[in-house]
């Protein structure tokens, strides 16, 4: 990041959306937009098109948890945005995260279902 005052960074939990529109990506570009700066970190792979949806792909729990690390470790986070978890192990990593950094403010914002009706918490 440059000089001058240094956007507020979030860290963003959820969905890899590959049309960009929600999850992560989107969560990068919402904090953009409002003048912040988001680090994501993927809780799964959704495989969908933007008006289908096929699949979760689960991601390994050490991927999460030195993803999240590599995150809190790189960057002062001011917040983390939690959306789609997808899986129980994301949320356990996810959980382990938050346990070390009691302190971080988190916004809960679960996605239960597709927009066309699959159920996404494995």
């Amino acid at each position: 990041m440059g000089r001058g005052k240094e956007p507020a960074v979030i860290l963003a939990f959820g969905g890899f959306d590959p049309s960009g529109g929600a999850g992560v990506v989107m969560d990068a570009k919402a904090a953009g937009a409002a003048g912040g700066y988001a680090v994501a970190v993927p809780s799964c792979l959704a495989i969908q098109t933007t008006t289908s949806f096929d699949r979760i792909v689960p991601l390994p729990r050490i991927a999460l948890e030195r993803s999240l690390s590599c995150a809190a470790g790189s960057f002062r986070l001011r917040a983390a945005k939690v959306g789609m978890v997808g899986t129980r192990t994301a949320a356990e990593a996810l959980l382990h995260f938050l346990a070390k950094h009691r302190r971080l403010p988190v916004v809960l914002d679960p996605v239960l279902r597709s927009s066309a009706g699959t159920p996404l918490l494995a």
